[in-house]
């Protein structure tokens, strides 16, 4: 089965606001202490970034991209193993998956694993010596079981569009994670930046209409590859 590395949508927005609490430096001793306010905005204290080009000019869209095999690879170990146990039960074979999609299985829920496996392989074995019985020797029960063995086997095939839908999104969600992670690591680079020039606040470049000022060329400076 072929896997697909998708990149969800979401992934791609990059026209992000930063975060006024990540990045927000307070105001000085003196300015509007009394009250706890920040100082009010002005073309001073305000400043642009363009996060897209900071994070192509960083070392995360290979980390991405790394991620993404990974977790491609990985699915197609868990579909390839699912696969693998046709004569499982609707019970077991949940069972089976939800123990295979743990993050660090437990030595006793290895041992599951391998236990459910060699019931489904027992079973492929019972099928095939039933099919190869003469039919003069089949009766009525081995017929029976023959029916409900198959059924499982089909049961799993039909089964499998479902699973690896489901498969897919966990892969996706998984993926969304790391790049939310990695952009908040650059909004704090960013943040750190407009801190040291005592910026208030940073807007996307892709958001704000203007801004004299623009910090872009110096966060990348800071986590351009090496």
């Amino acid at each position: 089965m072929n896997i697909r590395i998708l990149v969800p949508g979401s992934l791609l927005a990059l026209s992000l606001l930063i975060g006024a609490g990540s990045i927000s430096s307070h105001a000085k001793d003196g300015q509007n202490s009394a009250e706890g306010h920040q100082a009010p905005l002005n073309g001073a204290n305000v400043a642009a970034v363009d996060m897209k080009r900071i994070y192509d000019a960083s070392a995360e869209p290979q980390l991405f991209q790394e991620k993404a095999t990974e977790t491609a690879v990985a699915l197609q170990q868990m579909e390839k193993r699912i696969t693998g146990v046709p004569y499982l039960e609707l019970q077991e074979l949940a069972e089976f998956i939800n123990l295979l999609a743990a993050p660090n299985p437990a030595p006793a829920q290895e041992a599951r694993i391998m236990q459910l496996k060699t019931l489904s392989d027992t079973r492929a074995q019972e099928l095939d010596a039933l099919q190869r019985k003469p039919a003069g020797a089949v009766n009525a029960a081995d017929k029976q079981r023959m029916a409900t063995l198959l059924a499982a086997s089909n049961a799993l095939q039909t089964r499998m569009q479902i699973i690896d839908s489901d498969l897919m999104r966990d892969r996706d969600e998984k993926l969304v994670e790391f790049r939310t992670e990695q952009m908040r690591r650059l909004r704090e680079v960013a943040g750190k930046v407009a801190a040291s020039h005592g910026i208030l606040q940073v807007f996307s470049a892709e958001v704000l209409v203007y801004s004299a000022t623009d910090i872009t060329i110096e966060v990348i400076q800071k986590v351009k590859r090496k």
